[in-house]
């Protein structure tokens, strides 16, 4: 059995040192990455380390080591568990690699260390190829912040694989792309409040409500509330979302009940609250409402009068609250339970002797709405016809140089005025109609495209009819702010010349322009904050770089440099590609042409 042994292991040096030694002259090469996997039940989330070769070159790895750093604010360590690499690892012909147990240091929060130590330097597997992925452990962390980015990478100067069967570090195995995992909103959570209202005598019910909290969903679904037998469904999109619930019609009996809450995916909650005692009591009676009212006399002075009235209450058990109204004025008040009376006064209503209703209206279901009509006092004064005073304003804006015009607003200001008809408002040759409203008192008006010639002028309002009298309100235009915009004469863009095969920095933009004051260029390899003066005329930008391709650059020459000024002049121009391997005074194009 001895021998038979000894070939086995024979047979696997073989294998490996074709594997491992003769394709180390090639490019052995480690590819790393991390597959995670939320657990929402435990609120953890896994991550999977795992190895594979970066091409078709197989290798097999000894002691090395694997460095993870990590957010500490939105993970904490929680455990490790090896799955290859270790000593339980069995190859070719069932034999154990020889692997210490894999040791690590997460002391630290934010990194963790993980060492994997081959303790013979003649056998190492699981081979590494580029076929499939070899997990080389799990880590498992505490989820602390699910909105948090984890940040989850490989230090690349720290994680370091030694090649076998050598294991000494003299023949490391280089290093391909490590991919780490840097995405927030790794785990669904939901929080959940919840709180009964008082129980209704009438039904011996309540009614339970509170709030839904959603962080973190992956992708739009359904939340779905329950409590007890009742059970309802809302809408809920991606990211983080409050919703309202509310259950009525639950049974009062006492104790404690359990509202539960499921979101998409695999998040859910649930809390629990006080279910408020039977309160089931034999029927009232019902509430009956009498309105009694008194209007007073006219008084003279102002035609006016008061009307006084009393509510006469029968059955009221519970305390409440009533609102009175007349159609012009309204009042409240508080009735305590077993209350017999409620008295009120509305003053100041005018005697006109039109026939009206005053309604009571009461909190809650117990008492129904009670009315009564009475007749107002006929009037008892002559009224005073008053005089319609109207006033305007006008308000002119600043001058927009690019049309020398301004724009005159205002409002027109009346006191008993008509009730309807037409307001006309005139100005500069504009005029505008607003309808009159019965009890408006203010209108407002905007004329635009005025001349702004600094002349002084009036705008006019008029009512129809003859109740108002017109009313004029004189300003003063802004002064001209006209301009004559610049104009750009020429653009020349001079492409880099050449250093044998290499292209010069030495493109250039030149332009010339009258009517400007200054210019600003923008494109590559132009950094202009600020406009440059124009020097007779002239502007431009030199040593640009020769672009990959066309590249496009936009002039804009300034008429004034301070104070109001006419909109910039633009014009764009493109600098074309000089290829240095073939500049345009060598190279010749030739178009072959097919005439048959």
């Amino acid at each position: 059995m001895k021998h038979i042994y000894n070939a086995q292991v024979f047979l696997l040096f073989a294998i490996l040192f074709f594997l491992g030694v003769t394709q180390e002259a090639l490019s052995q090469t480690a590819t790393l990455r991390i597959v995670g996997q939320p657990n929402c039940i435990q609120n953890q989330y896994t991550a999977t380390i795992q190895i594979r070769a970066a091409d078709a070159t197989s290798f097999s790895i000894g002691t090395s080591s694997v460095y993870l750093t990590y957010n500490p604010v939105s993970f904490s360590f929680a455990s490790y568990q090896p799955l290859n690499f270790a000593p339980n690892n069995l190859c070719i012909g069932g034999l154990a690699s020889s692997w210490d147990n894999h040791t690590f240091d997460s002391t630290t929060p934010g990194i963790f260390n993980l060492t994997l130590t081959l303790v013979s330097n003649t056998f190492s597997c699981p081979i590494v190829t580029n076929s499939d992925w070899i997990s080389i452990g799990t880590v498992t962390f505490s989820i602390l912040n699910p909105s948090a980015d984890p940040q989850l990478v490989f230090n690349s100067l720290l994680t370091n694989f030694n090649s076998a069967p050598a294991n000494d570090g003299t023949n490391p195995i280089l290093k391909g792309v490590f991919s780490g995992i840097s995405l927030p909103s790794l785990l669904s959570s939901v929080s959940l409040t919840a709180g009964a209202s008082a129980c209704n005598p009438a039904t011996n019910t309540y009614v339970l409500s509170g709030t839904a909290t959603v962080n973190n969903t992956t992708q739009p679904g359904i939340l779905t509330l329950t409590a007890g037998a009742s059970s309802q469904t809302v809408a809920v999109g991606s990211g983080v979302s409050t919703v309202a619930y509310s259950f009525s019609g639950l049974a009062s009996g006492g104790g404690t009940q359990t509202v539960a809450v499921t979101v998409p995916g695999c998040a859910s909650a649930s809390t629990t609250y006080a279910v408020p005692t039977s309160c089931s009591v034999a029927p009232s009676l019902p509430c009956n409402v009498a309105v009694t009212l008194t209007p007073g006399s006219c008084n003279s002075a102002t035609n006016q009068f008061t009307l006084t009235g009393i509510l006469n209450l029968t059955n009221i058990t519970q305390a409440t609250s009533v609102t009175i109204t007349n159609g012009i004025q309204t009042v409240t008040g508080n009735i305590p339970a077993n209350s017999t009376t409620l008295s009120f006064t509305m003053a100041g209503l005018n005697s006109d002797g039109q026939t009206r209703t005053v309604t009571a209206t009461f909190s809650g279901t117990a008492c129904s709405i009670a009315s009564r009509t009475y007749a107002a006092p006929v009037s008892c004064t002559v009224a005073v016809v008053t005089p319609c005073v109207v006033t305007v304003s006008a308000i002119p804006s600043g001058c927009t140089p690019a049309t020398n015009s301004f724009t005159l607003s205002g409002t027109v200001l009346v006191n008993n005025g008509p009730s309807s008809g037409i307001l006309t408002v005139t100005s500069g040759g504009q005029s505008a109609t607003i309808a009159v409203s019965s009890g408006l008192t203010s209108y407002s008006y905007s004329f635009g495209g005025l001349l702004s010639n600094g002349a002084t002028a009036q705008v006019t309002a008029s009512f129809t009819g003859t109740s108002c009298a017109p009313v004029s309100q004189t300003f003063t235009a802004p002064a001209s702010c006209s301009c004559t915009q610049a104009v750009i004469n020429s653009v020349i863009a001079n492409r880099a010349t050449c250093n044998g095969q290499l292209a010069n920095s030495d493109a250039n933009i030149q332009f010339t322009a009258t009517g400007g004051t200054g210019y600003l260029i923008t494109g590559p390899g132009v950094n202009q904050n600020s406009p440059l003066p124009l020097v007779n005329g002239v502007g431009g930008w030199s040593n640009l770089p020769n672009p990959a391709t066309t590249a496009t650059y936009t002039i804009s020459v300034l008429t004034n440099t301070s104070g109001p000024s006419c909109p910039a002049v633009q014009q764009t121009v493109t600098l074309q590609n000089v290829n240095c391997a073939c500049p345009p005074a060598n190279c010749i194009p030739i178009v072959a042409v097919r005439i048959r």
